[in-house]
């Protein structure tokens, strides 16, 4: 647990549920001089107890077995055990073994991470990998970079409804975080919900993407589609299960495993891959399985998006709304912090000095309750807010590589070149072709979501020191 977000730990994976047993490791605690003992239920006394999650998957005293198998079904074994079935099957074992078509997706927060690791840039990396995971047996591999062309026009197109109609819903706060996300469905309830973006995140339109658009175009089952995504973060683990994104019908989630950008590298180590020595392999488009791939350049670039490497939604949003609002240009956002680094602001202002749009990003949760507590209070002077529950944003997620220098990681990731989301084509050209191969009404629910109120007990968030 110490490696999802500050949200995610202070909310309580368990509220929704009672324990099923006592816990065979719970102690009372007692002082003996300077020492410290622990009794368990049998009167044994021990010295100091420690608990990790193996003994809590074994106990099950406070998690429940469907928890159990959501954390594993989130980990590396079923990704190794769905390889060997496939090696199996081709090999002509004599085990029965089900081959399923494996595709990856890479965060481009997780490449760059690793890229800073062993000394690539950022395109060469992704060549790596995608050499990596097709030597072991997967069939695709994609960047959700692609996604978030999506994810940030989609954005942008409901901060425009928003502001038009303004019914409360301002500030319009992006929902690209799962732990924010969890925090304010779970503590904050009927006064942040309505305010928080119903548009997938890059995560999940790629998911969407690959279990309705692939799996439709390659004529294979979305259920014989096992989908594994590439992520910075351990909050991404639980927003893959959410129960938003599951075909009962089909007994197939969009994302079937998160994996970190740690694990990924765990998964190298374990097959001993030598990247020295591995040349790198082409990444897969989703825009060469459209109806009109032919006219789609094959050449696949790595193209960022201004902003940051959270996504850009605040700096695209602002360009997007300021020449559909007012008919301004904006051909650069700035900036300007405030109380910190981590909350800064923008203004949108006519020649004459009067404020049109005002944007903000807040990463961490000082920021966060500063913007949640204004919005309670009807003092929030913001119409959309970028909100991230780590600090720095997501380069700084808790699944990146360890002991690394983020000023390194982010300099990296600066260095690609940068296109708008307007000006990316064959993203423009798919979305058509989805439409109209999936129907606007299917590929609305395959873009959008929506979150409700999970309040439970707050009693240790009333105790937090923000």
């Amino acid at each position: 647990m110490e490696r999802f977000s500050t949200g995610l730990r202070i909310t309580d994976l368990n509220d929704f549920i009672n324990p099923s047993q006592d816990c065979i490791k719970s102690v009372k605690t007692s002082k003996n001089g300077n020492v410290k003992s622990h009794s368990v239920a049998d009167g044994s006394v021990f010295r100091k107890v420690e608990i990790n999650l193996n003994d809590c998957l074994a106990c099950s005293g406070c998690l429940t077995s469907a928890e159990s198998v959501l954390i594993n079904a989130q980990s590396l074994d079923p990704v190794y055990e769905v390889l060997d079935e496939n090696k199996a099957y081709l090999e002509g074992s004599s085990i029965r073994a089900i081959k399923r078509i494996v595709v990856f997706s890479i965060s481009p927060q997780s490449c760059v991470s690793l890229a800073v690791f062993y000394n690539y840039n950022f395109e060469m990396m992704m060549g790596k990998i995608a050499a990596f995971l097709k030597n072991i047996g997967v069939h695709y591999i994609f960047d959700t970079l692609f996604s978030r062309n999506f994810s940030l026009i989609k954005t942008a197109e409901e901060f425009i409804t928003s502001f038009k109609t303004n019914k409360g819903r301002l500030p319009l706060l992006v929902s690209a975080c799962p732990g924010f996300v969890c925090y304010a469905e779970k503590t904050q309830g009927s006064y942040i919900i309505p305010h928080l973006s119903t548009v997938k995140s890059p995560l999940l339109i790629t998911g969407s993407l690959v279990k309705n658009f692939l799996a439709e175009k390659i004529g294979i089952n979305k259920e014989c589609v096992y989908h594994v995504s590439v992520m910075p973060c351990y909050d991404k683990k639980l927003e893959a299960t959410r129960p938003d994104f599951y075909d009962p019908v089909n007994s197939s989630r969009d994302v079937d495993c998160v994996l970190t950008t740690e694990e990924l590298q765990k998964l190298m180590g374990y097959y001993k891959v030598d990247l020295t020595v591995l040349p790198p392999a082409s990444v897969d488009c989703f825009s060469d399985f459209a109806s009109d791939a032919a006219s789609h350049p094959k050449a696949h670039r790595f193209m960022k998006h201004e902003g940051g490497g959270s996504g850009g939604f605040c700096d695209f949003v602002l360009k997007y709304a300021s020449q559909k609002l007012f008919g301004l240009a904006v051909n650069e956002v700035k900036m300007v912090a405030l109380r910190n680094k981590d909350f800064r602001e923008c203004l949108l202002q006519s020649d004459d000095g009067k404020v049109l749009l005002r944007f903000a990003v807040a990463y961490g949760f000082r920021n966060i309750q500063t913007i949640l507590q204004r919005i309670k209070r009807n003092r929030c002077e913001y119409d959309f807010v970028e909100i991230m529950a780590c600090p720095f944003g997501c380069l700084n997620g808790g699944g990146q590589l360890r002991h690394q220098s983020l000023d390194a990681v982010n300099d990296a990731y600066e260095r690609l070149p940068s296109i708008s989301p307007l000006e990316m084509h064959s993203a423009l050209q798919l979305l058509d072709d989805w439409k109209s191969f999936q129907g606007s009404k299917a590929m609305n629910r395959m873009l959008h979501t929506q979150y409700s109120s999970l309040e439970g007990r707050d009693d240790a968030l009333r105790a937090v020191q923000w």
